[in-house]
């Protein structure tokens, strides 16, 4: 901590030529950006993309340095305080990305460098009180109408507050102590009257490296220093144990690490210490991320197909093109080897004395990939996502900023790796909407931002999926991208086989359970044969609607209106939109009657049926409730990949990017599920998720089988899935799109107003559609289309209601750039517009 004097008297008193730098702040006003002097001393280290300490009103706050030699914007400046970081935490490519996301998303600048920071620019300054006398008993001007008992109550309380004389008080511990704001009017009587201190300091971060007690070799022991070690030969034999191991390193080793290999105790250590023949020290060492998921996958590279080959000899050539490059669409079947392509194209790009960057789609899918480049690229290799602790998340931004690490594999937020030479970006399952950042500033798709930062990079871009978007697809076609095709599983097994229950059939047959007969004969001739089964369905809990049999009353959630789903597990009624949950009622809350129906099946029900189907059968089942926990996903996988597990149940987790040599036998308990919805990608989503899930079973040896139960056997995207035919699904797909006049035959905008009143949320809809409309209306845009405004497809969530314009054409991006936006959620391209 600080004391930050500095800022009384930080206005700029030499006017001659002062150099001048624009810096982004987190405040909502000018983009975030205001310009400030920088003092002689200090501007060698005033870089763009460094951070700096800056005055700000009364505070101190952290800044990126955006711009150096600026023509200022006011005559009277204030001068920065420090430069906190003098290496940058933003490379350009990286600052040149956030300007594109800022005019893309219509989003603040220092929102979209938010995104891009290890840690959000905050505030570096806070206020603090210090007592300074003992026993301030005198009575202070406080408000007449309060009691002489609540007057000395606040100040008693406010005083007891205060660990010990100078030592200082934030004002969030009084809040906690004294209540919010309570202690205000006393602090300042006690601040006036000279017994307390108000004064503000900074500190520069909360992130430290870790430091732990190490030895390192001084002295070359001989002859007679070896055997004099000790009278006691087990100890000699223990401390010349240290030695050799010590003078096998050129480095220091921590002493855990010594007492562990060499049987050791911290005396023998202090011993040697006092002989001069070691030194005891403090070292920094890395919080490393080891995946523990056991995987049988090589770490020499493997002998790839004809189609690995030549798909290999197309990203060779564009690693090696010195003119503009072109994306390359690698799309390939479920078990092609895509994820082999990636290891060797990083191998070259690594040759090449340049970096690599992997994107996932979210956490989940990080053990598999991590395991696979690891083994490949031990000690080259980090990971970066939001599980991790801080200080992993900080040492792995170290480690890459300094080019200990070639390779970094994360979700989206890895795009906040400070890469220095980046020459391939690569997008494993491309087509999931994970990627497309719903939960605050920016909205945005990371998948359009690696394409972009790959273009400032100049570095080669590899979208993987087998099953591509339509408008990837599209796009990848009319803009000349490489379409690289595997329409084979590396492994020369043929894809699953795929085969279709007609679930109403079903019923018909007297059979009202959520498994197939198909699908349970499978089942137990799966288990007869000592293999592995995944069943898939997209739905969480055990029951989907709650309902009182006797009234009709609904259990639905009191902020978003939606039903609640059954958690039976732990008697749970919870709302998956907004995380509301609430105990089972026995009866019902409006009649009184203990008539509660539970409809529906999600997969706590699955387990709960397969328990008494299959007794002996050991389960698993992954999905939002059993993965809260660091690290248990990846013991999940391990599990199951050690055979511990004969079945894993789960939702949309199971569905990507896992690779299981025993599962012979992938269910599809309801297809259906998540295809009802009113989007126009709906069928889509069906097909991805569905082909995804299938490609699960027999990635080894053996063909597989999947078995896909469904009410609707007749959908095109259903369809599609059993014959395994992308391009089937994508011709018809397309063809609607272009009928409709939906994206990828137009650009989509979509606007949402959130109001906890409705009203309000009405008539503001109808207020933006109104502006809107003039500009539709004038020449330059009649080619664009609205829709709205209208309540939104879940029109109430988290206490607000929703309503949403939408806008379609071939550019609508300059008609939004015209009105106010503020308060308004704009999605460009949106992934759904429910």
């Amino acid at each position: 901590m600080k004391s930050n004097n500095l800022i009384e008297n930080d206005r700029s008193s030499d006017k001659k030529n002062p150099t001048v730098i624009r810096v982004v702040l987190n405040v909502p006003t000018n983009d975030g950006l205001f310009d400030y002097e920088v003092p002689e001393e200090l501007q060698q280290k005033a870089l763009p993309g460094c951070l700096a300490a800056v005055p700000f009103q009364n505070e101190l706050m952290q800044g990126i340095i955006w711009k150096v030699d600026v023509i200022p914007e006011t005559a009277s400046l204030r001068k920065i305080i420090q430069v906190i970081d003098e290496i940058p935490v933003l490379t350009k490519p990286q600052m040149m990305l956030a300007e594109i996301l800022s005019e893309r998303c219509l989003a603040p600048l220092f929102e979209c460098v938010n995104l891009l920071l290890t840690e959000k620019i905050r505030k570096l300054s806070q206020t603090q009180f210090t007592l300074i006398k003992q026993n301030p008993q005198i009575p202070g001007a406080q408000p007449t109408f309060l009691s002489e008992a609540k007057k000395s109550t606040v100040r008693d309380q406010v005083l007891a507050a205060f660990p010990d004389l100078n030592e200082p008080i934030t004002p969030l511990k009084l809040d906690q102590t004294v209540g919010k704001n309570r202690w205000r009017y006393a602090i300042n009587n006690l601040i006036s009257e000279g017994f307390v201190r108000k004064e503000t300091v900074f500190h520069i971060s909360d992130y430290k490296p870790k430091m732990v007690r190490a030895a390192k070799i001084i002295s070359d022991p001989n002859g007679n220093e070896w055997i004099k070690l000790s009278n006691s030969p087990e100890r000699n034999e223990k401390r010349k144990k240290v030695l050799r191991l010590l003078q096998e390193h050129s480095s220091a080793i921590p002493l855990q690490k010594l007492y562990e290999e060499a049987e050791a105790e911290r005396s023998d250590l202090l011993y040697l210490e006092k002989k001069g023949l070691i030194s005891l020290m403090e070292i920094e060492v890395w919080r490393d991320y080891e995946s523990n998921l056991e995987e049988n996958y090589p770490s020499e590279q493997i002998s790839l197909n004809s189609e690995q080959i030549h798909a290999l000899n197309i990203i060779e050539a564009g690693l090696q093109n010195t003119k503009e490059k072109k994306p390359i669409l690698l799309h390939g079947v479920t078990g092609s080897g895509k994820t082999e392509l990636y290891l060797q194209a990083a191998e070259r790009t690594i040759a090449a004395g340049k970096q690599v960057l992997v994107l996932v789609p979210e956490i989940s899918l990080t053990p598999q990939i991590l395991n696979r480049f690891q083994k490949r690229f031990p000690e080259r290799t980090g990971i970066y996502h939001s599980r991790l602790s801080t200080g992993e998340r900080y040492d792995t931004w170290r480690r890459a900023r300094n080019g200990q690490f070639q390779i970094v594999i994360g979700p989206r937020s890895v795009l906040s790796i400070p890469l220095q030479n980046i020459g391939l970006i690569i997008v494993d399952e491309c087509h999931d909407d994970s990627y497309y950042q719903t939960e605050g500033l920016p909205y945005f798709s990371a998948v359009q931002a690696a394409a972009d930062y790959a273009k400032l990079c100049h570095a080669q871009l590899i979208l993987g999926s087998a099953t591509p978007t339509t408008a990837q697809m599209y796009k990848a076609e009319q803009s000349n991208w490489k379409i690289v095709k595997l329409f084979n599983r590396a492994t020369g097994v043929q894809q699953p086989i795929i085969r279709l229950v007609d679930m109403r059939q079903e019923l018909k047959a007297g059979n009202q359970s959520v498994f197939s007969r198909q699908l349970s004969q499978e089942l137990e001739t799966t288990l007869s044969l000592k293999k592995q089964s995944i069943l898939f369905l997209n739905r969480r809990g055990s029951a989907s609607y709650v309902f009182c049999h006797f009234c009709g009353y609904e259990f639905r959630c009191p902020k978003c209106e939606i039903p609640m789903t059954s958690h039976a597990q732990n008697s749970q009624l919870v709302c998956h939109f907004c995380g509301y949950s609430q105990l089972q009622p026995e009866r019902c809350p409006a009649c009184g009657h203990a008539e509660i129906r539970h409809f529906g099946t999600g997969v706590e029900e699955i387990e709960r049926i397969l328990t008494v189907q299959y007794p002996d059968a050991r389960l698993i089942r992954m999905d939002a409730e059993t993965t809260t926990r660091k690290g248990q996903h990846e013991q999940m996988l391990t599990a199951f990949a050690r055979h511990e597990a004969d079945i894993l149940i789960g939702t949309q987790m199971v569905a990507k990017g896992l690779d299981f040599p025993d599962v012979r036998l992938v269910g599809m308990i309801l297809a259906d599920v998540g295809t009802n919805f009113h989007d126009y990608r709906a069928d889509e989503h069906a097909f991805q998720m569905l082909t995804q899930v299938a490609g699960r079973a027999g990635r080894a040896q053996e063909q597989g089988l999947a078995i896909l139960q469904t009410f609707q056997p007749a959908r095109y995207s259903i369809r599609a899935v059993v014959k395994g035919d992308f391009y089937d699904f994508y011709r018809h797909e397309l063809k609607f799109r272009k009928e409709i006049g939906y994206p990828p035959f137009s650009r989509m905008i979509r606007l949402e107003i959130a109001d906890p009143v409705l009203e309000k949320a009405e008539s503001r809809a109808f207020q933006l559609a109104s502006d809107l409309k003039k500009w539709i209306d004038s020449e330059e845009h009649h080619a664009t289309r609205m829709i709205g405004p209208a309540p939104c497809f879940f029109p109430r969530i988290n206490g607000k209601y929703r309503w949403h314009v939408i806008l379609r054409g071939p550019d609508p991006l300059p008609i939004v750039q015209k009105i106010n936006t503020e308060k308004i959620r704009v999605e460009v391209d949106p992934p759904s517009l429910l």
